[in-house]
């Protein structure tokens, strides 16, 4: 784990900046700044990007767990039981329907928000 560390802090040592740090005692112009700040823009940008898309794996195989009917995992059972107590039909709860959905995003793009129900 600390080596990966290292490889990380070593690659992104080039991205980053020392905003009005440095011994150059010149003032940026208005385009040196707009530069960096798009270049931050870009790099953020690119790894919530990143994070989205594990994020999708991830919320899928959650998903795919707590569908199943023959689970043994006490905490699937409660939920399942918790959800066809307050009425939500047996059918609903099948891991194929909830599949199709996809994460929907905002113009900014800063957040993801799924869907909160199964498309058919």
């Amino acid at each position: 784990m600390t080596n990966q560390q290292n490889l990380i802090d070593n690659n992104s040592k080039s991205w980053t900046q020392s905003v009005g740090g440095g011994n150059d005692r010149t003032e940026k112009t208005k385009f040196q700044v707009q530069a960096e700040v798009q270049q931050a823009n870009a790099l953020v940008g690119a790894a919530m990007s990143q994070a989205y898309a594990y994020q999708v794996y991830e919320s899928r195989e959650i998903v795919r767990r707590f569908m199943r009917k023959d689970t043994t995992d006490q905490m699937v059972r409660t939920f399942r039981a918790a959800c066809l107590r307050q009425g939500v039909p047996e059918d609903v709860m099948e891991y194929e329907k909830w599949m199709s959905s996809k994460p929907e995003y905002p113009a900014t793009a800063t957040r993801p928000w799924r869907s909160c129900r199964p498309r058919s």
